[in-house]
């Protein structure tokens, strides 16, 4: 092999990463997910029947899904739970969403991780 043509393929090589790099930078910029450093912030949750709609803002925003992974990351969760003293927790619907988002992502990510391991 000459040695133009080797010079020739590493720029080739160089131009096709270059090119793969750029549509990934694209597609991700249309990603909703929440991971860690995102723009988002954490997702606050309320838990208390105070806030019942609390559980219907988080039920749309988890089944929401992402154009770039399918599945939305709502990434850091940050719970709050408000109590009165003297009363103990209640489970209110939001513990069932929550419960059910988390069943959800770890799914997503067991799905993941088989196909990585599968390739």
């Amino acid at each position: 092999m000459s040695v133009k043509l080797a010079g020739l393929l590493k720029r080739l090589a160089r131009l096709e990463k270059l090119m793969a790099e750029i549509a990934e930078r694209e597609r991700l910029a249309d990603c909703i997910c929440n991971v860690a450093g995102s723009k988002w912030g954490p997702t606050i949750v309320y838990k208390s029947s105070a806030f019942a709609s609390d559980a219907e803002y988080f039920e749309a925003k988890m089944n929401q899904t992402c154009p770039v992974h399918g599945f939305r990351d709502l990434g850091c969760i940050l719970s709050i739970r408000f109590i009165t003293p003297g009363r103990s927790y209640e489970r209110c619907r939001v513990d069932d969403v929550l419960d059910e988002y988390h069943a959800r992502r770890s799914q997503y990510y067991r799905a993941i991780e088989n196909a990585s391991q599968e390739a």
